[in-house]
């Protein structure tokens, strides 16, 4: 498919006619752009069109549920939803004074960020912090520090249960429509190599 072609189902889809989202998402698979599990993973998480394409790996309607069958998609997409989530949550960081909690959150943000995008022991072994430091984030409290810690031993030791939990926490405190809206935006641009999905508003 050309270029031009591609453009325009890009177009069409961004106007909401779904069968040319499909007709996308059809072509990267021949051209073998898709990552395995890709579209049944983006389909769980609700994007539309994968959806159509997948409709047995459509998430269920429940957030519980659909945490939970997140699992069957490994670390890496475990990863990928929770610093999603995480940064759903986080309070705005533009405040010129922030207090030593908001600027360790951050930089917490940033390892895992770093080991999201390339993961490795030594991207792994940067994710934590000090004592003293995990005293000032714990005056911040709150779900993005619940979610963190959960992140931070799936990192660790590749236990999913405490993200599971912490996002359940997350969704009855902010409410689980912002949780997955987050998710399904920022996951789908890293699984759908496409600027139909990485300039997708959700």
């Amino acid at each position: 498919m050309s270029d031009a072609a591609r453009a325009e189902l890009r177009r069409r889809y961004a106007s909401g006619e779904l069968a040319a989202g499909v007709a996308l998402l059809e072509e990267l698979g021949r051209a073998g752009e898709l990552r395995p599990g890709a579209v049944a993973l983006a389909a769980h998480l609700g994007e539309p069109a994968a959806a159509t394409l997948r409709p047995g790996a459509a998430g269920p309607g429940s957030f519980e549920a659909w945490v939970n069958g997140l699992e069957a998609h490994g670390l890496e997409a475990w990863s990928r939803v929770g610093l999603a989530a995480l940064r759903s949550l986080l309070p705005l960081w533009s405040h010129p004074e922030r207090g030593p909690g908001d600027r360790r959150l951050a930089r917490e943000v940033e390892l895992l960020e770093a080991y999201v995008h390339d993961p490795s022991p030594v991207t792994a072994g940067a994710v934590g912090c000090t004592p003293s430091e995990a005293s000032d984030l714990a005056l911040l409290g709150g779900e993005a520090v619940d979610v963190w810690r959960a992140l931070g031993s799936l990192v660790r030791s590749g236990r999913f249960e405490p993200l599971r939990e912490a996002l359940d926490r997350a969704s009855l405190r902010r409410g689980e429509g912002r949780v997955r809206e987050a998710v399904q935006r920022e996951v789908c641009a890293w699984l759908l190599p496409d600027p139909a999905w990485s300039h997708r508003g959700g």
